[in-house]
């Protein structure tokens, strides 16, 4: 996977887009001051789910994914939050970016990784149908 340094918005944050294959993984923001410090020290995001690849997997920490729904709060990324499938059940007003970890624990950093894994394959089935 790759990082790449955000700009924009976010230029002076230490803020990061993980990729597999050019294709989004998940968003990390370390130590963010200003408008942002509600997400110190660290928070993760989903990939801007392009791709539902969330909404018919099964995993077995899914319980601390859905406490982690990244319900939309108007920042002005997107136009608002949309109706999502996630884990079989239809949920409204998601962000863009459907999970939100902040300052998660070992538990919930556990499931970061297994929600990176299931993206990841994800796109290896993109490329392999290709």
């Amino acid at each position: 996977m790759t990082f790449e340094k955000g700009g924009g918005y976010w230029k002076n944050q230490s803020y990061w887009y993980v990729c597999y294959r050019d294709e989004s993984v998940c968003y990390i923001l370390f130590n963010a001051n200003g408008d942002e410090k509600k997400f110190y020290p660290f928070t993760v995001w989903s990939d801007d789910s392009s791709s539902a690849w969330y909404s018919r997997v099964i995993m077995d920490a899914q319980d601390i994914a859905v406490k982690h729904i990244d319900f939309c709060e108007n920042c002005g990324a997107c136009k608002g939050g949309t109706e999502k499938t996630i884990f079989h059940k239809k949920y409204n007003n998601v962000c863009k970016t459907t999970f939100r970890f902040i300052a998660p624990s070992e538990e919930e950093t556990n499931c970061i990784k297994h929600l990176i894994l299931l993206r990841k394959a994800d796109i290896e089935r993109q490329y392999a149908s290709k």
